[in-house]
């Protein structure tokens, strides 16, 4: 029998909400764009956001939702958070290698079948995609890939070239053999690009393996209308019925786009960064948390987010800390994406001198919400506040998140909070 030669995927994201940089913005893993390419920008900008950007963005949101669908019924009473784009990105690489039955299923459930781009352009717009994301001079988002080669294996020049083309992905040698080397030589890659936060995404490695594609999203962002810590005290969480544990609650009154959705069984509030994002908030009513999970759909989120109404409120949202690791096979197989990972594999666009199949695709996530970024963050967005009593709105049982970058309408992020105390 063959011997299949496993290839793995290494997913890494990382959100610091009102956590300013060092040095400002987060520095982009892609090149900055020289004048003629930033003035081509500018001028397929609005073409790309109408056309073939929209339709991707909502391509990568739908698969978010049944992404997350699949993921949260695994565990229901568990936090939960990803990036759907970075495991987007990283499947839409994988995909420039694969082949007949393989690739249709990996594009039917990326949703690129059933899109409006045609499927050779999916790449042109990721590639576009990507640069507004991390280019602009706002941007809070750096995004990065890497491919990491077994010492001797060839590798298709085409895969490498789009690879590069498209996503910036750089090829290293590496000898997977001496299996703690690589495995120090990879970690040392994420844990830098995600400034530390991200330690070791590499637990074990495989010495068989040939090829290691590793992707990470790193978001920094502080918030438009910062928290003031002084108004931060120490308050209940209630996870259900029967679990109560203590939090830190931030506390802050003033004007946000918020209201209670019907549609959605909750009040949903955004919270804007600087730049072009947003955190949005959903609160289940009471005892209606499964009845959102049910109800919730990408045309309706978009449409709550664009119904929002500005007005005063007394927002209280917990401060936390998570760091959440999945091991994704079994979920995406739950999606229609199976021949990827056994004999089946036709990854021969990757490869020709051996049959691939990939192992393991595993996805390491951390959020980060505190109140404020700098002190000069603290010192500006100050606002007049009538002198008056505001609705509450208390985010004290478990919630939902979704990251939104509104220029390209993308789901940065998104997860569920079930207790803000326990961070694995």
């Amino acid at each position: 029998m063959e011997k299949l030669f496993p290839l793995a995927l290494l997913l890494a994201t990382v959100l610091l909400s009102a956590i300013d940089s060092v040095n400002g913005l987060p520095g982009s893993a892609r090149p900055t764009l020289d004048p003629i390419r930033t003035s081509l920008l500018d001028e397929i900008h609005h073409n790309f956001t109408v056309k073939h950007g929209y339709h991707l963005s909502q391509s990568n949101t739908d698969f978010a939702r049944r992404l997350f669908s699949k993921i949260n019924s695994q565990g229901t009473s568990k936090n939960h958070f990803f990036s759907p784009l970075s495991i987007s990105e990283a499947l839409a690489i994988v995909s420039l290698g694969t082949r007949s039955n393989t690739k249709e299923q990996l594009c039917k459930a990326l949703g690129y079948t059933n899109t409006s781009i045609p499927q050779p352009l999916v790449h042109e717009a990721f590639k576009l995609l990507l640069e507004l994301l991390t280019n602009e001079r706002d941007s809070l988002v750096s995004m990065g890939c890497s491919m990491y080669v077994q010492d001797g294996f060839r590798l298709e020049k085409k895969f490498v070239h789009d690879a590069k083309s498209y996503y910036q992905a750089d090829t290293f040698n590496v000898d997977f053999r001496a299996t703690e080397n690589a495995k120090q030589q990879i970690n040392a890659y994420v844990r830098n690009k995600t400034h530390g936060k991200i330690e070791e995404i590499f637990k074990t490695i495989n010495p068989d393996s040939v090829l290691v594609i590793v992707n990470y999203i790193f978001f920094k962002g502080s918030w438009l209308k910062p928290f003031d810590p002084r108004n931060t005290r120490t308050d209940d969480f209630y996870v259900d019925a029967s679990t109560t544990v203590k939090v830190q609650m931030m506390s802050r009154i003033g004007s946000y786009y918020a209201k209670q959705e019907r549609d959605l069984f909750s009040f949903v509030v955004l919270l804007p960064y600087k730049g072009n994002a947003s955190m949005v908030l959903l609160l289940p009513d009471e005892g209606k948390m499964n009845a959102l999970e049910e109800n919730f759909s990408v045309s309706k989120f978009l449409s709550v987010v664009q119904s929002l109404t500005t007005g005063y409120i007394e927002l209280q949202i917990p401060k936390f800390s998570l760091k959440v690791s999945y091991k994704l096979k079994d979920t995406l197989m739950k999606l229609g994406i199976t021949d990827l990972f056994d004999s089946q594999a036709d990854l021969s666009g990757i490869s020709t001198s051996q049959p691939l199949k990939v192992t393991q695709i595993v996805h390491e996530a951390v959020l980060e919400v505190d109140e404020i970024g700098t002190v000069a963050a603290a010192a500006t967005g100050a606002e007049m506040i009538p002198t008056a009593i505001f609705p509450r709105h208390k985010f004290n049982r478990p919630f939902f998140l979704i990251i939104v970058e509104h220029k390209t309408k993308s789901v940065l992020f998104t997860g569920k909070v079930m207790n803000p105390t326990e961070s694995v």
